[in-house]
């Protein structure tokens, strides 16, 4: 196999990777700015992300998916 080609199969996984971690990313920091228009401080947002409604707290989990979907819709966080 050419060089060329042989740099495309290496290439292309590796630039998968890093485009799926910056999505990954970009919606954490977006599920953030959700939970902290909520909470109004990093530290509780943080928590409620961390937590994720584990020991059944449904009003973790709701704002979570709420915030999920604004975030997958592009629409700005809201600062209440």
């Amino acid at each position: 196999m050419t060089r060329a080609a042989w740099s495309a199969v290496i290439a292309l996984p590796v630039l998968l990777l890093v485009n799926s971690l910056e999505e990954k990313e970009a919606l954490r920091e977006c599920l953030m700015e959700e939970l902290m228009g909520e909470h109004s401080d990093r530290q509780a947002a943080e928590a409620s992300y961390r937590f994720r409604g584990a020991g059944g707290d449904n009003d973790i989990s709701t704002s979570l998916e709420i915030a999920r979907l604004n975030c997958k819709s592009g629409r700005k966080p809201i600062a209440y």
